[in-house]
């Protein structure tokens, strides 16, 4: 679906625009810098990112809700930093050795960037907030933020200690719903 907002048209405009505003949260004041290993961390992970399914999902319901546009893609670069440090920490704690047709980020730069570019994905969040958001919706995306990770975080700590656990398959099933909704959930919020 192609939404316009303005005479926008999204689907071509949209993750231009939220890259844009997540490297720049990343980043703050300073250059990528390639010899840095969060900076080569980075710049791994997203080289081949997803379908932005959440991105999009924010941005539409955003733009379909009358909100301008520079404040929809705030909000969703905010949901699309969340998602993609619950991958790098899902793929630590899991152990995984591959997302996306690459090395994770745990296997590839060990287990400390990942915790380092986790951390500063959760951070990069909150400074996507800090443009083209109004104060009131700040202060309301703060808690629901705080409200999906944690759901998100309970989770991913259920599917860790359901190994070997009776009913595994239903346990497994809730636990993934209960990592990946809240996302989803906060997309649309």
């Amino acid at each position: 679906m192609q939404t316009t907002r303005k005479g926008l048209a999204v689907d071509n405009l949209f993750p231009r625009e939220v890259a844009s505003r997540i490297e720049k949260a990343y980043l703050g004041k300073r250059s990528l810098d390639p010899a840095n290993p969060l900076d080569a961390a980075f710049t791994h992970h997203f080289h081949n990112a997803g379908g932005g399914t959440r991105m999009r999902l924010a941005l539409e319901s955003g733009c379909l809700l009358g909100l301008d546009f520079r404040c929809a893609a705030a909000l969703a670069s905010c949901v699309e930093c969340l998602h993609n440090a619950s991958l790098v920490q899902d793929d630590l704690q899991d152990c995984s050795a591959g997302r996306r047709g690459q090395a994770t980020i745990a296997r590839l730069f060990g287990k400390d960037v990942a915790l380092g570019l986790t951390n500063r994905l959760v951070t990069a969040a909150f400074v996507c907030l800090t443009e083209d958001v109004p104060p009131a919706v700040v202060a309301d995306s703060i808690r629901r933020i705080h409200l999906a990770v944690s759901e998100t975080v309970g989770g991913q700590t259920e599917e860790l200690l359901i190994v070997g656990t009776d009913g595994r398959l239903e346990k497994l099933l809730k636990a993934a719903e209960q990592k990946s909704g809240p996302l989803f959930a906060l997309a649309l919020e």
